[in-house]
């Protein structure tokens, strides 16, 4: 996948969860860097979730890296 494609990897999870899709890419990334320990929580253990807005989103991609 490689450095780039993960971070438009990153970009299309944060845009399905719509809390940044007016933002610029670049605030975006940094959105998705700084939220990256919630994700890999959700998870990690999707019933105790401390992410509590598109759970389904950060496990899709979490299972995404692992491919």
């Amino acid at each position: 996948m490689g450095a780039d494609g993960f971070n438009w990897l990153k970009l299309h999870v944060i845009n399905l969860t719509g809390t940044k899709k007016r933002e610029p890419i670049s605030e975006r990334h940094a959105y998705a860097e700084k939220i990256m320990p919630e994700i890999l929580d959700s998870a990690d253990n999707p019933l105790t979730v401390r992410l509590e807005k598109n759970n389904f989103v950060f496990i899709y991609f979490f299972l995404l890296l692992k491919l």
